[in-house]
């Protein structure tokens, strides 16, 4: 959940329904249709949904669905200075709506990231991209967040070993195990402005993200790994990791929670 300058509220999410309410000119008023499979059952996939209420909740001021015809659902939402709107989540739709994206396709795998932006109506998508490579890339469900001025940050874990980071990534290669966890962050404009691996040698997933006043990201999440992040952590332990507005990883340490929690100015 976000909230604007006018405390308006924003909420996304996922649905499987073909008659979500969307409002009047919404960026996508059909569900993407198609089929998923779980423990060996078909049901009908899932599309993700973004919607806008009044400060008081009475009122839906917009409503739009956003997916393709695979399982798309929806987990972050950010709202930026300027009345940007930006929803990310995971799919595994080779068709998503897609407008200036950085990667254009589907990344292979199961499942890629995706990241998009819309106007303060629902009505304009102003980017929407993939983000993943050929194996699994997961966003986590509470590592979303979007800084005033339009920086979208999110993390999750990967198990792709041709995940795309970025020149300024500090840890550039998959250090194996089950899963690394990933970091990235867009521009406002939909740039990939940065991302990374962070894990070792065993399976490591981030859960939580958050931001603070100077524009540092924090992550929190889970690692057993011996080597992770080039510190000596015990196996099966949680951990957070801050990161400088640059990206530069300048504290990885070992946390009794994986609940990641910054104070507000």
């Amino acid at each position: 959940m976000a909230t604007d300058s006018v405390d308006d509220i924003y909420v996304a999410g996922h649905v499987e329904a073909g008659d979500f309410p969307v409002t009047e000119g919404a960026f996508q008023s059909r569900h993407g249709g198609g089929l998923t499979r779980e423990q060996g059952e078909q049901y009908g996939a899932k599309d993700a949904f973004l919607a806008k209420l009044s400060s008081d909740g009475a009122k839906v001021l917009a409503a739009t669905y956003f997916g393709g015809s695979g399982q798309d659902v929806g987990y972050g939402v950010g709202v930026d200075a300027r009345g940007h709107v930006y929803l990310a989540g995971n799919t595994d739709s080779r068709d998503l709506p897609l407008h200036a994206p950085a990667f254009n396709a589907f990344g292979g795998g199961t499942s890629d990231v995706y990241v998009a932006s819309f106007d303060h109506a629902l009505t304009r998508l102003r980017f929407a991209t993939y983000l993943g490579g050929g194996g699994h890339d997961e966003l986590a469900s509470d590592a979303f967040a979007v800084d005033r001025h339009g920086f979208a940050s999110g993390a999750g874990s990967t198990t792709s070993t041709n995940f795309p980071v970025t020149s300024t990534a500090f840890l550039s290669a998959y250090r194996g195990g089950d899963s690394d966890g990933c970091l990235f962050r867009f521009t406002p404009d939909g740039t990939l402005d940065f991302a990374s691996y962070l894990g070792g040698g065993g399976m490591d997933k981030c859960g939580d993200l958050a931001l603070d006043a100077r524009g540092r990201v924090y992550v929190a999440g889970t690692t057993k790994s011996n080597d992770f992040a080039q510190t000596a952590v015990n196996r099966g332990e949680a951990f957070v990791v801050r990161l400088q507005a640059g990206t530069r990883a300048d504290d990885a340490q070992p946390a009794e929670s994986i609940a990641c929690v910054v104070d507000a100015p």
